[in-house]
C-alpha cells in the first residue's frame, strides 16, 4: 500500500518545485493593477499584456459593464439555490441567448471544468471506450478519473492522431458500444487546432464513433456569431458535444455545453452532480452573459472579430519577418515561443517585463520540461504598432537571455523540430563567445581507454562497480550487440579549471529503457504482462547518467573549487546537448542524495524535474570493522540475536564458496537463480542482463562470485549439487559490490539462503579488508539488519516525449483505485 501512496506526492513536490522556482524568480504568482485596457501595472512597471485570454477585449465594453450592474442592482450578489430547486430567470435568459449562437441545445455550467464533470459521466456508458488526446486540457484529464473509477476503459492517445484513432476503432468496434475521443478545439499552450473536419469524416463514417471537444480558446473570436472554431468548421454532429468557456473571450462566467438533443440536455440538467451541487453563477456574472451574447448576435460584433482576425494576421507576418521562431502557426491568437530550457523562459518572461511587455513562461508541468516557452495571446485591443514593438523587444532580448545562459540555439530548434534556416536572425545575432571569467573547459570522450586510468579511479574508485575496470568490462559487454537492449553508447564528461584540476566528471549511457523504471511496483507488474507479447512495450531510448547495471553517485564535483557550480551549469548543458545529438526520448540523471537548493535549482532551470527512486539505497561502512565479531559487535542486541538465529545458527546447512571462474553449466545454473529473481523484481525495472555478461564475469579478474550448496552431511547428495543461492559481486580497491543475487526461492524461508547470501557478502567483504559494501537498493529491512544503512535516493529527470510516460500515469491511477 505505501508503495501507492507514495507516488502522488513525489508528483505533487515535483510540480510544486517547479513552479515554486518561477515564483522565486519573480515571473510567477504575481498581482497587478489595471491603469488602462490592456496595460498591466506589475511590479511597479506599467506593461502592455501579452498574456490575457480575453482575444476580444471585451471585459470593460460598456454594454457588458451595463449588464452587470443591472443585474446586480436587480438581484444582488448571489442567488443562494441549488439549481436542483430554482434557478433565476436569466439563466433561461443566457441558456436562450446561446442557444440562438449556437444553433442547438446549450446548458450553463459554474465553469468548464464542472461542465467536463457534470457531462462525461452521464453520458459514457460502463461498456463504451474513452479515448483522451494527449495534450487534451487537464481539466479533461482530471474528469476522466470517475470514469476509471467505475472500471470504464479509458485509453491515452497520441496528439493529434488521426490515423491511430481509427486503428482503434476498427480494433474496438466488435467490443465496446460507443467510442468517445475527447479532445481541445485550440490547445491552450502551443495555440495548434484540432482536426476537425477529420473527426467530421470519422463520425459519418462509423456510427459507434463521438467526439467531444472543449472549445475553451476558441470561443468568441471566431465563427458566426462568436460560435468558435470547431463550428466554424463543421456543424455540430449529432454524434459531437461541445463544451466551451464563457470566461475567456466571451468575458464572462461559466462553461457552455453545447449538445444536438433536448435528451442528452435534459439527463444532464438531471443527473450532472456538479451542476446540482455546487455554487450557481452569481446574478452579476449572469447579467454579464446575457449582455454579451446580445453583443455576440450583433453587427458591431463582426467588426470585433475582424479587428482580432486583423491581428493575428499581422503578427504571424511579423514573426516571419523577423524571422521568430514559433510552434503552431495556426492563425489563433496563441502564439508559442519555444526557449526549451526553463532558465531561459523564466530569464526572458523576466527581460519582457522590464521592457514594458507582459508575457507569460510556459514551464513543467503546465509542457513537458524539454518543451519550455514563452506564451504570447493577441488581443483586438492591441495596435499594429504595440505588436511590432513587442516582437522586436523580444528578438533582442530573446538573444540577450540565450547568451546570458550560454544556451545553444541550435538546441532549441532541434527539440521543438524546427528547420534553422528559417531563423536565422536569432541564430546570427546570438553571441558565440562565452565569458572569458569562467575558465573551464570540457573534454568528451566515447571510450574508457581514452580516460587516464589512475585519474579516474582517484575520483570513482570509492562509489561502486565504474572505476576503470568495471567501465571496461561494461564496455566489452555492452557494444557491438545486435540487439538494441544491450548495445549501449559509453560518453564520457570532464570539466577541468586553468590548472588543469577535475571540477566535474561523469560517464553517461545511451541505452533502451524500460520507461516504469521508477514507477511503483504494481504498475511495472501489469506492464510486464503486456511485454509478454510485445517486449517494447513503453520502452524508450534514454541518456542515463551511470547505466543500468552500476549503482553509486556516479557525478564528482569538487566542492572545494570556486567554480563547481559553474562546472555542474557546464556540464548540464553539454548533457542536453548531447541528448538532443543523439535524439533520445528521456534523460536520467540518478542516485542523487538531497541535494542544496543551489545546486537543485541548477538542475530545475536546465529543464530537470526531480523524481524521488522508490526504494532505499543502502551501504555498509566497515572501514572500523576488521571481523565478524566486530561487526557482530557494532549491532544492536536485537539484531545480533536475529543474525545468530537466522544465519550463524545455520552455517552447517550450507557448503560456502567464493569463486572467480566456474564451469560453463554451473555458470548457467547460476544464471537461471538469477533469473528467478529478476523476474519476481519490479521496484526499479530494467531489462535483464543477458547471459554473456555473465559469461564475461566469469572470465573477468574483478568479479567473483558467492555461492551457496547445500551441505551433503545435512541434506541429501542430490540437493547438494544444485546451488541454492548465489551473489555477482564486483570488486574494486576499497568498496565490495554485490550486485546481483540468485536464489532458489524453495529455501527461502526453510534455510533462509537470502539472509545467508547478505552475511557471506559482508564476510567476504571483511576478508577482503574493503573499507565498505554497496548493497545497493531493494530489501531494506534486512540490510539493515546486519549494520548497513539506507539512503533515499533521487533521479533529476528530462522527458522530450511524455506520451509513455502520461500513459504511465493513467495506469498508476487505474491502480491506485483497485
Amino acid at each position: 500500500m505505501s508503495k501507492r501512496n507514495n507516488e502522488y506526492p513525489e508528483l505533487i513536490n515535483t510540480i510544486y518545485e517547479s513552479i515554486n522556482h518561477g515564483v522565486r524568480k519573480g515571473v510567477l504568482h504575481l498581482t497587478a493593477d489595471y491603469s488602462r485596457e490592456f496595460v498591466l501595472n506589475v511590479k511597479g512597471i506599467n506593461t502592455i499584456n501579452f498574456s490575457s485570454y480575453s482575444y476580444l477585449g471585451l471585459e470593460n465594453h460598456p454594454q457588458l459593464v451595463d449588464g452587470g450592474k443591472k443585474a446586480l442592482d436587480n438581484y444582488g450578489t448571489q442567488f443562494g439555490y441549488s439549481r436542483a430547486f430554482l434557478s433565476l430567470n436569466i439563466y433561461n435568459q443566457l441558456e436562450k441567448s446561446l442557444g440562438e449562437i449556437f444553433k442547438n441545445e446549450v446548458l450553463v455550467a459554474p465553469s468548464t471544468t464542472l461542465a467536463h464533470q457534470a457531462v462525461l459521466p452521464v453520458l459514457i456508458n460502463q461498456n463504451d471506450l474513452v479515448i483522451v488526446d494527449q495534450h487534451a486540457h487537464a481539466s479533461i484529464h482530471y474528469a476522466v478519473k470517475p470514469l476509471k473509477e467505475k472500471n470504464i476503459r479509458v485509453e491515452l492517445i497520441r496528439h493529434n492522431r488521426i490515423d491511430l484513432i481509427e486503428e482503434k476503432i476498427l480494433k474496438n468496434r466488435q467490443n465496446v458500444g460507443r467510442i468517445w475521443y475527447l479532445a481541445d478545439g485550440i490547445y491552450s499552450m502551443y495555440g495548434d487546432l484540432a482536426p476537425v473536419k477529420e473527426l467530421e469524416k470519422l463520425m459519418n463514417k462509423y456510427d459507434q464513433f463521438y467526439t467531444y471537444v472543449d472549445d475553451a480558446h476558441g470561443m468568441s473570436w471566431t465563427g458566426t456569431n462568436g460560435k468558435g472554431y470547431v463550428l466554424s468548421e463543421i456543424d455540430l454532429h449529432n454524434q459531437m458535444v461541445l463544451v466551451t468557456s464563457l470566461n475567456k473571450s466571451f468575458c464572462g462566467a461559466g462553461g457552455a455545453i453545447v449538445l444536438p438533443n433536448q435528451q442528452w440536455k435534459d439527463k444532464i440538467r438531471t443527473c450532472g452532480g456538479p451542476l446540482i451541487f455546487s455554487t450557481p453563477i452569481p446574478p452579476p456574472m449572469l447579467g454579464i452573459g446575457c449582455s454579451s451574447a446580445e453583443l455576440h448576435l450583433s453587427e458591431e460584433f463582426i467588426e470585433i472579430q475582424e479587428e482580432v482576425r486583423k491581428n493575428i494576421v499581422y503578427c504571424n507576418e511579423e514573426l516571419a519577418r523577423l524571422g521568430i521562431a514559433e510552434i503552431s502557426k495556426s492563425h489563433s491568437p496563441i502564439f508559442y515561443i519555444p526557449t526549451s530550457y526553463p532558465k531561459l523562459s523564466y530569464n526572458l518572461a523576466e527581460r519582457m517585463l522590464n521592457k514594458g511587455f507582459f508575457v507569460t513562461p510556459a514551464v513543467f508541468p503546465a509542457v513537458s520540461a524539454r518543451k519550455a516557452g514563452i506564451r504570447i495571446c493577441i488581443s483586438a485591443k492591441h495596435s499594429f504598432h504595440e505588436i511590432t514593438e513587442m516582437l522586436e523587444c523580444l528578438l533582442g532580448e530573446y538573444q540577450a537571455a540565450l547568451n546570458e545562459e550560454k544556451i545553444n540555439f541550435d538546441n532549441i530548434l532541434t527539440s521543438f523540430n524546427l528547420e534553422m534556416e528559417s531563423y536565422n536572425s536569432m541564430k546570427n545575432r546570438q553571441e558565440s563567445k562565452k565569458k572569458s571569467s569562467r575558465k573551464l573547459r570540457i573534454e568528451k570522450f566515447q571510450t574508457v581507454e581514452e580516460l587516464n586510468r589512475e585519474e579516474w579511479d582517484s575520483i570513482f574508485s570509492t562509489q561502486g562497480n565504474f572505476d576503470y575496470n568495471g567501465l571496461k568490462f561494461l564496455e566489452k559487454s555492452y557494444s557491438n550487440k545486435t540487439l538494441d537492449k544491450e548495445n549501449w553508447g559509453f560518453h564520457y564528461l570532464i570539466i577541468r579549471d586553468v590548472k588543469h584540476k577535475i571540477v566535474a566528471a561523469t560517464f553517461l549511457t545511451v541505452s533502451l529503457c524500460k520507461d516504469d523504471m521508477f514507477k511503483p511496483y504494481e504498475i511495472s507488474k501489469e506492464i510486464e504482462l503486456a511485454r509478454r507479447s510485445n517486449p517494447f512495450y513503453l520502452c524508450s531510448k534514454a541518456l542515463m547518467m551511470g547505466s543500468t547495471m552500476t549503482e553509486g553517485n556516479h557525478l564528482f564535483i569538487d566542492d572545494n573549487n570556486v567554480q563547481s557550480n559553474e562546472a555542474l551549469k557546464l556540464l548540464l548543458d553539454e548533457i542536453v546537448k548531447l541528448s538532443v545529438e543523439l535524439d533520445v526520448d528521456n534523460v536520467y540523471l540518478r542516485d542523487f542524495k538531497q541535494l542544496e537548493k543551489g545546486r537543485h535549482d541548477i538542475f530545475i532551470e536546465n529543464g530537470f524535474v526531480r523524481i524521488e527512486i522508490p526504494d532505499f539505497a543502502h551501504e555498509l561502512d566497515l572501514s572500523k570493522i576488521k571481523s565478524i565479531d566486530d561487526l557482530l559487535h557494532s549491532l544492536t542486541s536485537k539484531k545480533r540475536q536475529q543474525i545468530k538465529k537466522d544465519v550463524i545458527y545455520n552455517f552447517d546447512k550450507f557448503k560456502i564458496s567464493v569463486n572467480q571462474y566456474v564451469d560453463p553449466k554451473e555458470l548457467a545454473k547460476y544464471y537461471d537463480l538469477y533469473l528467478s529473481v529478476k523476474r519476481k523484481s519490479f521496484l526499479i525495472n530494467t531489462f535483464d542482463i543477458n547471459y554473456e555478461t555473465f559469461q564475461e564475469m566469469n572470465l573477468s579478474q574483478d568479479w567473483e562470485f558467492i555461492v551457496l550448496h547445500l551441505n551433503s552431511e545435512k541434506n541429501s547428495i542430490a540437493d547438494s549439487k544444485q546451488p541454492v543461492g548465489v551473489v555477482f559481486c564486483y570488486r574494486n580497491t576499497s568498496v565490495y559490490v554485490p550486485l546481483f543475487v540468485g536464489l532458489d526461492y524453495d529455501y527461502l524461508h526453510s534455510h533462509k539462503n537470502y539472509k545467508q547470501s547478505i552475511f557471506q557478502v559482508v564476510k567476504r567483504a571483511i576478508e577482503l579488508g574493503k573499507d565498505s559494501v554497496n548493497f545497493g537498493f531493494t530489501a531494506t529491512t534486512e540490510k539493515k539488519r546486519i549494520g548497513a544503512k539506507p539512503a533515499k535516493k533521487y533521479a533529476y529527470v528530462q522527458i522530450t516525449d511524455s506520451y509513455n510516460m502520461d500513459i504511465l500515469e493513467y495506469s498508476n491511477e487505474h491502480l491506485m483505485q483497485l
